[in-house]
């Protein structure tokens, strides 16, 4: 899973195995689980093709919105 957290400053984090990831006072931009439990039992191995049907699902306007947010800090 990747997440992007913004405002201090903006920060990539990789969560792996199960890691437990805490962070305190920011708001994630956007995150994505790509660990085969997400997606294996619809698509195998095909990894691409659900990140692609994933980003049909994005509410993008959210999206947009947060990183704005990031932008004026």
């Amino acid at each position: 899973m990747a997440v992007v957290i913004f405002c201090i400053p903006m920060v990539i984090l990789q969560v792996e195995k199960r890691q437990d990831l805490a962070q305190w006072g920011v708001i994630p931009l956007l995150c994505v689980d790509v660990w085969e439990h997400a997606y294996y039992l619809e698509y195998r191995n095909k990894r691409a093709a659900c990140i692609e049907a994933w980003g049909k699902l994005v509410n993008w306007e959210d999206v947009d919105e947060r990183f704005a947010k990031l932008k004026s800090c």
